[in-house]
C-alpha cells in the first residue's frame, strides 16, 4: 500500500482557526480531504477538540460525480455564488478543483452529510496530522 501523502490544501490559510483542511493522495490516483470547520477563537488551549471530516475525491470527475449523484449541483452553484458548469466533469479534473467543489456543497448540505462519523481531534492532534 503507497502512503498517503499531502497534496493540497482548501480553505483558509489557517485551517484550525477560521476552517478548512487538506487533500491527501493514496498514491494510485485516488484523494480525499480532510475538513474541519475551524475554531474562529483563540485556541491556546489544547484541551480544545475539533471534529475532523473526510470524503473521497475519486479518481476524476466523472467518478466524483457519480459518487456525488445525489447533490443538486445547481443548488450548490446558487448557494456559493457560482455557476452549476463549475461542477461538470470536465471542470474537475483535478483533485484540488474537485475538493473545492466538495467544500461548496458542504457549504450547502453540511459536512456530515459527506461523513456521519467524523473524529473527534484535539488541535496538537490535527496539527500533526496536517504539519502545521
Amino acid at each position: 500500500m503507497a502512503q498517503q501523502r499531502i497534496v493540497g490544501r482548501i480553505g483558509d490559510v489557517d485551517p484550525i482557526e477560521y476552517g478548512g483542511g487538506i487533500i491527501r493522495s493514496d498514491g494510485h490516483g485516488g484523494h480525499d480531504v480532510e475538513y474541519v470547520h475551524g475554531l474562529e477563537d483563540d485556541y491556546e488551549n489544547d484541551g480544545v477538540s475539533l471534529e475532523l471530516y473526510e470524503a473521497s475525491l475519486e479518481k476524476g470527475g466523472a467518478a466524483f460525480l457519480g459518487w456525488y449523484d445525489w447533490v443538486d449541483w445547481e443548488a450548490v452553484a446558487g448557494s456559493a455564488g457560482s455557476h452549476a458548469e463549475d461542477y461538470t466533469a470536465g471542470a474537475l479534473r483535478s483533485a484540488a478543483s474537485r475538493a473545492r467543489a466538495l467544500q461548496d456543497a458542504a457549504g450547502h448540505y453540511g459536512w456530515y452529510e459527506f461523513d456521519q462519523t467524523p473524529q473527534t481531534l484535539s488541535v496538537s492532534d490535527i496539527e500533526r496530522r496536517w504539519s502545521l
